[in-house]
């Protein structure tokens, strides 16, 4: 391969919506090689734009999924995620007295995956 330059690596990044293994492959370099050159070139408004892109096309691949009604599980996927106020998701509300010094080891256990309105036992 010829020297890398900002241009390559920049190309690559948005040819690959910022996926950083796929930019590497294309370059046939190290991912770590990019991740060097990213930062040395500052690099990273590109592969936030690129992904930003790439959420924009799923996004439209999503809604026409939804509107030509070939996707169902396409329409659950966007409900469960963007329509919670309208009572659409997977939220799961639990309300439970919980003592202080429990709450630590179950917030860790449910890796934040949850809402817990937590008041402190007096």
């Amino acid at each position: 391969m010829n020297e890398l330059t900002k241009k390559m690596l920049a190309d690559a990044i948005v040819d690959t919506g910022g996926v950083v293994t796929s930019a590497a492959r294309k370059l046939d370099i190290a991912r770590g090689t990019v991740y060097t050159y990213m930062r040395k070139w500052n690099l990273k408004p590109a592969v936030d734009d690129a992904r930003a892109k790439l959420k924009d096309e799923a996004e439209i691949c999503i809604r026409e999924a939804i509107v030509t009604h070939k996707n169902w599980n396409a329409a659950k996927w966007y409900l469960d995620r963007q329509a919670q106020d309208r009572g659409y998701g997977t939220q799961i509300t639990l309300k439970q007295t919980i003592p202080d010094k429990d709450m630590d080891e179950i917030r860790a256990a449910l890796n934040g995956d949850f809402i817990a309105e937590h008041k402190p036992i007096q």
